[in-house]
Order: structure tokens, then C-alpha cells, then sequence
């Protein structure tokens, strides 16, 4: 969660600094911001139903964990990919 919280003040400070965050974003940065915020949220329930999984040994919930960490990851590469290729 540290790296995710400074990923989001970075991201948050390089928007203010180039002027983006308008109507008229290009889709590479819309795709960013949302896959960011998803995965911030994402990350926190998988977190918690790790922790919870680990505390009274419950597998179904370190599955239900282990999937949303692979979708947060399958997520953070489209964002990768889109703010790199810059789709249109």
C-alpha cells in the first residue's frame, strides 16, 4: 500500500504540473487514473481478505485474494501498455 499511495500523490502532482484533468484528456491518461483507482481499491479488499483468510484458515478467501491480486496485475499492464503505446 506505501508504493500505491505514492504512485497516487506522483500522479496526482504530474497532473496539476502538465495541466491534465480536463474534459478533454487524452485516453491514455483517463485509462491510467481509473485502472489506478481500481486497483488502490482492489488491492485494499484483497489485502484484508488475505489477512482474513490467514487468521481463521479459510481457503476460499486466499483464493477470492489471489484472483484480485492477478486482476489487479492483468490491470496494471493494460495501464502500462496504454500510457506507453498511447492508444487513441
Amino acid at each position: 500500500m506505501p508504493a500505491y499511495i505514492a504512485m497516487f500523490v506522483s500522479g496526482e502532482w504530474i497532473t496539476s504540473k502538465e495541466g491534465l484533468g480536463g474534459e478533454d484528456d487524452p485516453a491514455w491518461f483517463v485509462i491510467g487514473i481509473v485502472v489506478g483507482d481500481l486497483t488502490g481499491l482492489l488491492l485494499a479488499v484483497s489485502i484484508v481478505l488475505a489477512g482474513i483468510a490467514s487468521w481463521k484458515s479459510k481457503a476460499r478467501l486466499g483464493r477470492a485474494a489471489g484472483v484480485l491480486s492477478v486482476f489487479v496485475l492483468v490491470a496494471c499492464v493494460v495501464a502500462v501498455w496504454a500510457m506507453t503505446a498511447k492508444p487513441t
